[in-house]
Protein backbone atom coordinates (compact mmCIF):
# COMPACT_ATOMS: atom_id res chain seq x y z
CA UNK A 1 0.00 0.00 0.00
CA UNK A 2 0.69 3.55 -0.62
CA UNK A 3 1.94 6.07 2.34
CA UNK A 4 -1.37 7.99 1.86
CA UNK A 5 -3.44 4.52 1.87
CA UNK A 6 -1.38 3.33 4.82
CA UNK A 7 -2.56 6.58 6.84
CA UNK A 8 -5.61 6.55 5.86
CA UNK A 9 -6.41 2.86 7.47
CA UNK A 10 -4.66 4.36 11.05
CA UNK A 11 -7.00 7.04 11.30
CA UNK A 12 -10.31 4.88 10.13
CA UNK A 13 -9.35 2.05 12.25
CA UNK A 14 -8.77 3.81 15.37
CA UNK A 15 -11.93 5.77 15.06
CA UNK A 16 -11.49 8.57 12.58
CA UNK A 17 -14.55 9.13 10.16
CA UNK A 18 -12.49 10.62 7.49
CA UNK A 19 -8.63 11.43 6.05
CA UNK A 20 -7.27 13.30 3.41
CA UNK A 21 -4.03 15.40 2.66
CA UNK A 22 -2.71 18.87 1.66
CA UNK A 23 0.01 20.72 0.93
CA UNK A 24 0.88 22.68 3.86
CA UNK A 25 4.18 24.91 4.72
CA UNK A 26 5.18 25.06 8.38
CA UNK A 27 8.83 25.46 8.94
CA UNK A 28 9.89 23.19 6.03
CA UNK A 29 7.32 20.82 6.25
CA UNK A 30 5.48 20.24 3.53
CA UNK A 31 2.13 18.44 3.78
CA UNK A 32 -0.85 18.27 5.93
CA UNK A 33 -2.31 15.03 7.03
CA UNK A 34 -6.25 16.35 7.90
CA UNK A 35 -8.65 14.04 9.88
CA UNK A 36 -11.77 14.22 11.88
CA UNK A 37 -14.27 12.76 13.97
CA UNK A 38 -18.34 12.61 13.46
CA UNK A 39 -19.89 14.11 16.55
CA UNK A 40 -23.32 12.31 18.06
CA UNK A 41 -26.46 13.89 16.11
CA UNK A 42 -28.32 12.95 19.30
CA UNK A 43 -25.94 14.43 21.65
CA UNK A 44 -25.91 17.71 19.16
CA UNK A 45 -30.19 17.92 19.00
CA UNK A 46 -30.06 18.64 22.93
CA UNK A 47 -28.32 21.68 21.84
CA UNK A 48 -31.06 24.25 22.37
CA UNK A 49 -29.61 27.90 23.56
CA UNK A 50 -26.93 26.69 25.64
CA UNK A 51 -24.59 23.97 25.07
CA UNK A 52 -24.84 20.95 27.52
CA UNK A 53 -22.92 18.69 30.17
CA UNK A 54 -23.44 16.22 27.55
CA UNK A 55 -21.56 17.91 24.74
CA UNK A 56 -19.25 19.63 26.50
CA UNK A 57 -18.11 16.16 27.66
CA UNK A 58 -18.47 14.59 23.91
CA UNK A 59 -16.26 17.62 22.81
CA UNK A 60 -13.55 17.29 25.34
CA UNK A 61 -13.72 13.02 24.55
CA UNK A 62 -13.51 13.62 20.43
CA UNK A 63 -10.42 15.87 21.17
CA UNK A 64 -8.69 13.25 23.45
CA UNK A 65 -9.43 10.87 20.40
CA UNK A 66 -8.36 12.88 18.12
CA UNK A 67 -4.89 13.84 19.62
CA UNK A 68 -4.37 10.26 20.08
CA UNK A 69 -4.61 9.63 16.42
CA UNK A 70 -1.96 12.15 15.64
CA UNK A 71 0.49 10.32 17.92
CA UNK A 72 -0.72 7.47 15.75
CA UNK A 73 -0.26 8.39 12.59
CA UNK A 74 2.97 10.37 13.75
CA UNK A 75 4.01 6.96 14.94
CA UNK A 76 3.84 5.34 11.45
CA UNK A 77 5.33 8.90 9.65
CA UNK A 78 8.59 8.61 11.77
CA UNK A 79 9.16 5.42 11.27
CA UNK A 80 8.96 5.37 7.59
CA UNK A 81 11.74 8.09 8.25
CA UNK A 82 9.63 11.58 7.72
CA UNK A 83 9.35 14.31 10.51
CA UNK A 84 6.09 15.17 11.65
CA UNK A 85 4.38 17.72 14.10
CA UNK A 86 1.04 16.93 15.70
CA UNK A 87 -1.76 19.70 16.08
CA UNK A 88 -3.28 19.46 19.26
CA UNK A 89 -6.90 19.35 18.46
CA UNK A 90 -8.17 22.15 20.95
CA UNK A 91 -5.33 24.66 22.43
CA UNK A 92 -4.89 28.33 21.28
CA UNK A 93 -1.53 29.99 21.24
CA UNK A 94 -0.88 33.22 23.10
CA UNK A 95 0.73 36.02 20.87
CA UNK A 96 -0.75 38.42 18.28
CA UNK A 97 -4.42 36.61 18.24
CA UNK A 98 -4.83 34.14 21.26
CA UNK A 99 -8.09 32.85 19.68
CA UNK A 100 -6.15 30.71 17.38
CA UNK A 101 -4.46 27.79 17.51
CA UNK A 102 -0.75 26.71 15.81
CA UNK A 103 -2.33 26.09 12.79
CA UNK A 104 -6.43 26.21 11.23
CA UNK A 105 -7.28 22.74 11.25
CA UNK A 106 -10.51 23.63 9.42
CA UNK A 107 -7.73 25.21 6.34
CA UNK A 108 -5.73 21.92 5.95
CA UNK A 109 -9.47 19.97 5.82
CA UNK A 110 -10.42 22.60 3.16
CA UNK A 111 -7.25 22.37 1.13
CA UNK A 112 -7.27 18.39 1.54
CA UNK A 113 -10.57 18.88 -0.25
CA UNK A 114 -12.41 17.19 2.47
CA UNK A 115 -15.38 19.78 2.21
CA UNK A 116 -15.88 23.40 2.74
CA UNK A 117 -16.05 26.39 5.38
CA UNK A 118 -19.26 28.24 6.28
CA UNK A 119 -20.32 31.64 6.56
CA UNK A 120 -19.95 30.24 10.60
CA UNK A 121 -16.37 29.94 9.77
CA UNK A 122 -17.21 25.87 10.68
CA UNK A 123 -15.37 23.24 8.54
CA UNK A 124 -18.39 21.60 6.64
CA UNK A 125 -17.57 18.09 5.50
CA UNK A 126 -19.37 16.63 2.65
CA UNK A 127 -21.43 14.28 4.28
CA UNK A 128 -21.24 15.14 7.64
CA UNK A 129 -21.65 18.66 7.66
CA UNK A 130 -20.32 20.69 10.72
CA UNK A 131 -20.61 17.71 12.86
CA UNK A 132 -17.32 16.83 12.84
CA UNK A 133 -14.05 17.53 15.00
CA UNK A 134 -10.68 18.17 13.18
CA UNK A 135 -7.30 17.09 13.45
CA UNK A 136 -4.18 17.90 11.65
CA UNK A 137 -0.53 16.35 11.49
CA UNK A 138 2.07 17.99 9.49
CA UNK A 139 5.15 16.15 7.77
CA UNK A 140 7.71 15.90 5.16
CA UNK A 141 6.34 12.82 4.02
CA UNK A 142 6.06 12.75 0.12
CA UNK A 143 1.82 12.43 0.33
CA UNK A 144 -0.55 12.37 -2.72
CA UNK A 145 -2.95 15.85 -2.22
CA UNK A 146 -6.42 16.74 -2.45
CA UNK A 147 -7.32 19.83 -4.53
CA UNK A 148 -9.81 22.24 -2.58
CA UNK A 149 -13.61 22.98 -3.10
CA UNK A 150 -13.75 26.55 -4.23
CA UNK A 151 -18.22 26.56 -5.21
CA UNK A 152 -20.47 28.76 -2.48
CA UNK A 153 -22.07 26.42 -0.38
CA UNK A 154 -23.39 28.97 1.58
CA UNK A 155 -24.84 31.52 -0.37
CA UNK A 156 -27.80 33.58 0.77
CA UNK A 157 -28.38 31.30 3.90
CA UNK A 158 -28.24 33.41 7.11
CA UNK A 159 -29.15 30.61 9.78
CA UNK A 160 -26.01 30.60 11.63
CA UNK A 161 -25.87 34.61 12.15
CA UNK A 162 -28.91 34.69 13.29
CA UNK A 163 -29.13 31.77 16.08
CA UNK A 164 -25.78 32.99 17.20
CA UNK A 165 -26.37 34.28 20.59
CA UNK A 166 -23.08 36.45 20.72
CA UNK A 167 -24.07 38.04 17.47
CA UNK A 168 -20.72 37.05 16.18
CA UNK A 169 -21.04 35.74 12.85
CA UNK A 170 -20.26 38.16 9.99
CA UNK A 171 -22.33 36.72 7.65
CA UNK A 172 -19.78 36.69 5.26
CA UNK A 173 -19.17 33.93 2.57
CA UNK A 174 -15.84 32.30 2.72
CA UNK A 175 -12.85 33.33 0.06
CA UNK A 176 -10.79 30.93 -1.57
CA UNK A 177 -9.05 34.20 -2.64
CA UNK A 178 -8.58 35.18 1.13
CA UNK A 179 -8.39 32.18 3.09
CA UNK A 180 -7.93 33.50 6.28
CA UNK A 181 -10.34 36.22 6.19
CA UNK A 182 -12.34 36.08 9.74
CA UNK A 183 -15.73 35.30 9.33
CA UNK A 184 -16.42 35.67 12.86
CA UNK A 185 -15.25 37.71 16.05
CA UNK A 186 -13.60 35.63 17.72
CA UNK A 187 -13.48 37.71 21.11
CA UNK A 188 -17.21 37.89 20.77
CA UNK A 189 -17.52 34.81 20.54
CA UNK A 190 -14.93 33.92 23.17
CA UNK A 191 -16.43 36.37 25.99
CA UNK A 192 -20.19 35.72 25.35
CA UNK A 193 -18.89 31.94 25.90
CA UNK A 194 -17.63 32.73 29.08
CA UNK A 195 -20.17 34.82 31.00
CA UNK A 196 -23.32 32.96 29.77
CA UNK A 197 -21.48 29.01 30.16
CA UNK A 198 -19.16 29.37 32.37
CA UNK A 199 -20.97 27.01 34.80
CA UNK A 200 -20.35 24.13 32.07
CA UNK A 201 -16.45 24.05 30.67
CA UNK A 202 -15.62 27.07 31.87
CA UNK A 203 -17.21 28.85 29.17
CA UNK A 204 -15.22 27.17 26.68
CA UNK A 205 -18.03 25.46 24.68
CA UNK A 206 -20.81 26.25 22.95
CA UNK A 207 -22.42 24.63 20.12
CA UNK A 208 -25.32 26.64 18.75
CA UNK A 209 -23.82 27.40 15.28
CA UNK A 210 -23.39 23.82 14.83
CA UNK A 211 -26.88 22.73 15.62
CA UNK A 212 -28.58 25.04 13.67
CA UNK A 213 -26.03 24.84 10.30
CA UNK A 214 -28.80 23.64 7.61
CA UNK A 215 -25.81 21.18 6.29
CA UNK A 216 -26.61 19.18 9.14
CA UNK A 217 -29.95 17.87 7.74
CA UNK A 218 -27.76 15.94 5.00
CA UNK A 219 -26.94 13.75 6.90
CA UNK A 220 -25.28 11.13 5.13
CA UNK A 221 -25.95 12.84 1.95
CA UNK A 222 -23.33 15.13 -0.02
CA UNK A 223 -23.43 18.80 -0.05
CA UNK A 224 -23.61 18.55 -3.87
CA UNK A 225 -27.08 17.16 -3.12
CA UNK A 226 -28.62 20.01 -1.53
CA UNK A 227 -31.20 21.87 -3.25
Amino acid sequence: MSFNEDIIKIVTENGGAFCGFADFEYFGLTRAVSYGVKLSDFVLSQIEDAPTYTYFSHYRTANALLDRISILVGNYIEKNGYRYMPIPASQTVNGHDSYRGEISHKKAAYLAGLGHIGKNSLFIHENYGSKVRLGTVITDMPLETGKPKTDNICKNCTVCSQACPAFAIYGKCFDPENPDADLLDRKACSDYMKKAFGHIGRGSVCGICIKNCPHNRLSGKTLKNKE
